[in-house]
């Protein structure tokens, strides 16, 4: 049995319930804690109270396969940054979330059927995981990347990227270039209107599929997010004139039996591109993230997305 109270402790403190199988409530008053973990118990809910955890910075929910409900009272979670959410089977809704949440992860929450309202205007957001969230839409998640985050990347700077990882084997339509396999060539740039020529973003997308064999291999990553083997997607481009090979570290995923769509946006922060922009070509691929960095990830589809800005106002010209 837990104390009714963690109020005695003054200093921000680490807390952890793992493999409870008899508790079923959480006590209603937690204060002063920065690193909450609440693993393997029978938990319906979590209380209100857990709105008043000032200072949580990382909340981890997982294997709690009774739980159903999280407080409205999260969204007052102003520190908030890192919220994990696994295999919590009967959870159907998110709340609200925290305006400064950076990373949200809900893998094999196999009953929630929408997204948090506000997703796609949470400018802190850097990373969604929704590994076999099976109910959700497609067409749903990539208008978030679309209409949300790429019109925030006129505001941020170079490098800031926005990415999510969910169940499906298509790329989004509006993304005017692709291809099947891991490569993709631009051959011309289209005409841009006068003062259009700031490209501040690109999007990607890559249907991703792993070999069977590799669900027996089982690295631990130290991370709560990630189950087994975690992998780097990265993306090689070069421009024709130069013939130089760069390379851009996109986002890192984990295995999964079945496709699923890794799909966000870089920001250039407003490098400015001449008229006379040349021909050059992506190759999007996926590695393990630790050594022996081998690629391991079959990118059966790719594609990219260029958001251009006009230069003397705020207002964007997708490619």
């Amino acid at each position: 049995r837990l104390p009714s109270s963690l109020c005695t402790f003054k200093t921000p403190i680490t807390f952890e319930i793992i493999d409870c199988k008899m508790l079923e409530r959480l006590p209603d008053e937690l204060e002063n804690l920065e690193y909450l973990t609440v693993k393997g118990t029978t938990i319906r809910e979590l209380p209100e109270s857990l709105g008043r955890l000032s200072w949580v910075k990382r909340l981890i929910l997982s294997n709690n396969s009774n739980l159903e409900r999280i407080p409205e009272s999260i969204r007052h979670l102003s520190k908030l940054t890192f919220l994990f959410i696994s295999h919590c089977e009967r959870l159907q809704t998110l709340p609200e979330l925290p305006c400064n949440l950076g990373l949200l992860s809900a893998r094999n929450c196999t009953s929630l059927e929408k997204l948090p309202a506000g997703l796609s205007s949470m400018s802190s957001v850097l990373y969604v995981n929704l590994c076999n969230f099976l109910k959700l839409d497609p067409n749903e998640l990539s208008e978030i990347v679309k209409d949300g985050w790429m019109k925030h990347s006129l505001y941020e700077e170079r490098g800031i990227k926005k990415s999510m990882y969910f169940p499906g084997n298509e790329i989004p339509k509006w993304f005017r270039h692709q291809s099947m396999g891991s490569s993709a060539t631009l051959k011309t740039r289209p005409p841009r209107p006068a003062g259009y020529n700031k490209l501040i973003s690109f999007a990607f997308c890559a249907v991703v599929v792993f070999p069977a064999f590799l669900k027996y291999f089982r690295h631990k990553s130290g991370e709560d997010d990630w189950d087994g083997n975690v992998y780097a997607v990265c993306c090689d481009w070069k421009r024709k004139s130069e013939g130089h090979l760069y390379s851009w570290f996109l986002g890192k995923i984990s295995y999964v039996e079945s496709d699923h769509v890794f799909l966000g946006c870089n920001s250039f922060g407003g490098e400015y591109f001449g008229p006379n922009y040349d021909e050059f070509s992506f190759r999007i691929h996926c590695s393990f993230h630790f050594p022996p960095y081998l690629e391991r990830g079959e990118v059966k589809k790719c594609g990219i997305h260029f958001v251009y800005a006009q230069d003397s106002a705020d207002h964007i010209l997708k490619d």
